[in-house]
């Protein structure tokens, strides 16, 4: 079989031992010719790999329709010039699988920087550091934000399992390094420091947020210098509420903070997309399983021998999973079946949202106030109403197919990030 070089027509590789009948071997050859169509030492180094990596596209191409593979690949080469990110995690396994499918896409020199909050902030960040070396995006600074230990939040239940979960690193990290990561402060100022140094530098309208975590530092930082809201462009944000006898109370990521919460959500100038808990329990039933997204289980299932961060996530998946059974043991009826293969698809939708605006289908413009006076012991109310004169966009719709091609072209890109590097 021969590569031909789509620039340079009379340059031809030479590769044995492939079947050119089989469709995944043909669509590897189009991608060759479009990754490195000059560069003969690319090239080389590219082929030099096909042994290793021919098994993985005849499994994960095989699956796919090829008619339109050309422009599935400029799809997954396709980063944006015109992004600069920031991400503000707490990386809980479904944050593992936003950073995925973030750096498949953007290119490091896109994300400014990956900042991490919520308890015991060191540790995650470390953890984060580590994730994200595996996933070739070592130039990503990583900056570590606010935190507290067991007693530095309430007693609302929604915070019980990440709180207490104390298993984060185990099976990604030998013994010592999990003890070292243990010792490291539980917060810190360093990430609003480099917010307000980021945004104070930035062009107007320049700079994108995505916030899978309590908006801590974001906020802390946008009190002391309102001006500088200005520099952002837009903030694709996990929160909001659940709904129980006819009221909405704040979920998670807005209990953790409900002061920082409270405050983000009266800045309504600021451009935000609102990805509501509500929404994505009615929308998926809480969990991505073989069952319902049978496709994107089965990619990751394929990937991992060849990704090794993919296994980290697994390993991370199921010891959160088994710690929120114990904490929360209604939990267990909806995790119990799929613990080794499921996580929740929220942190993922802002990344999604983000990188496809396709993917949100309608949305809302809406004010919110929330009732603070229980904030440490119980979810706060929330009262929602429409505004046709805010930027917060609540999303009320959003597209599954996107969901779950987005997903596995994420997987696709790192597949081919590897293969190319």
């Amino acid at each position: 079989m021969l590569i031909q070089d789509s620039v340079n027509p009379s340059s031809q590789v030479s590769i044995s031992s492939c079947d050119v009948s089989d469709q995944s071997v043909e669509n590897l050859r189009l991608l060759v010719n479009m990754l490195c169509p000059c560069d003969a030492i690319k090239k080389e180094a590219f082929l030099n790999k096909w042994d290793l990596y021919k098994a993985i596209f005849q499994k994960v191409f095989s699956s796919y329709d090829t008619q339109n593979m050309s422009e599935i690949f400029q799809k997954m080469f396709s980063s944006p010039s015109d992004k600069s990110v920031i991400i503000l995690t707490d990386l809980e396994p479904d944050d593992r699988r936003a950073l995925e499918i973030a750096t498949s896409y953007f290119d490091n020199k896109y994300i400014l920087f990956v900042g991490c909050s919520l308890a015991h902030s060191g540790r995650k960040t470390a953890l984060t550091r580590v994730h994200l070396d595996k996933l070739g995006a070592e130039e990503v600074p990583v900056v570590q934000g606010t935190g507290g230990d067991l007693f530095s939040y309430g007693t609302v239940s929604s915070m019980k399992a990440a709180i207490t979960y104390l298993q984060e690193g185990v099976g990604i990290l030998g013994d010592r390094e999990l003890q070292e990561i243990n010792l490291r402060p539980y917060s810190s100022l360093a990430l609003q420091n480099s917010l307000a140094e980021a945004l104070d530098k930035a062009d107007p309208k320049s700079i994108d947020f995505i916030i899978l975590a309590p908006p801590t530092d974001l906020v802390q930082v946008l009190k002391k210098e309102p001006k500088i809201a200005e520099k952002i462009r837009s903030i694709h944000i996990m929160g909001g509420w659940f709904e129980k006898e006819g009221k909405k109370y704040t979920s998670y990521n807005f209990d953790m903070d409900i002061d920082a919460a409270a405050d983000l959500m009266a800045m309504e100038n600021i451009p935000m997309y609102l990805y509501s808990s509500h929404l994505l329990k009615n929308t998926f039933g809480r969990s991505v399983n073989r069952d319902n997204f049978p496709a994107v289980i089965d990619i990751i299932e394929k990937c991992t021998p060849y990704l090794g961060f993919l296994q980290d996530s697994q390993n991370a998946t199921i010891h959160w999973n088994e710690h929120v059974m114990k904490t929360i043991v209604e939990l267990e009826k909806i995790i119990g079946p799929y613990k080794d293969h499921q996580f929740t698809p929220a942190d993922l939708c802002p990344v999604i949202g983000m990188i496809n605006p396709q993917f949100v289908k309608s949305y809302e413009p809406i004010s919110i106030q929330i009732d603070r006076s229980h904030s440490k012991q119980s979810s706060c109310e929330m009262y929602v109403e429409n505004n046709p004169n805010s930027s917060i966009r609540l999303v009320t719709d959003i597209d599954l197919d996107i969901f779950q091609k987005e997903i596995q072209l994420a997987y696709l890109r790192h597949l081919l990030k590897d293969l190319y590097r």
